[in-house]
């Protein structure tokens, strides 16, 4: 589910009597677009927001550490980090929710990171960890999917 949004920008002169106003993607992208209609002229406002749930294909929002998506971090996600880089496990299909400090790899200090945080108060887990939400910093892992997000699967 699309959550379009508009956010006041600048200030537009649209005539002095606006007759209408309607929402409707006139470009074709999936985003309602803002039509006005004056006594004199037509205005025709693109929304150009991005989602911030989906900032770019296979990049979906998550939450950083909860490994298992069952919505919350825990020691059952620790153990899935520990699981995935010593061999044995698959990866789950969102591999960020596996990167707890954020530097792109998989590694062992993931699962201390987020043992740290849960055990000694050391922090939170990088942004997004609190809620689901986009990750802010461009990495390579992908996360085509993350369950404990349910609008996203619409």
């Amino acid at each position: 589910m699309r959550r379009d949004a508009f956010a006041l920008i600048g200030t537009y002169d649209v005539g002095r009597n606006p007759l209408d106003l309607q929402l409707s993607d006139m470009d074709g992208d999936g985003d309602d677009d803002v039509v006005v209609l004056s006594s004199l002229n037509f205005f025709l406002f693109d929304n150009v927001t991005e989602d911030p749930l989906e900032r770019s294909e296979g990049h979906k929002a998550f939450v950083r550490g909860d490994v298992n998506s069952d919505g919350r971090v825990d020691t059952t996600d620790i153990q899935q980090i520990a699981r995935v880089v010593l061999p044995g496990d698959s990866a789950p299909a969102c591999e960020k929710t596996l990167d707890a400090d954020d530097n792109g790899k998989v590694e062992i200090f993931d699962a201390m990171r987020v043992a740290s945080n849960l055990f000694r108060g050391l922090g939170a887990l990088p942004a997004p960890s609190d809620r689901c939400d986009a990750d802010p910093t461009a990495k390579i892992l992908s996360c085509p999917t993350f369950s404990a997000c349910p609008w996203l699967s619409a």
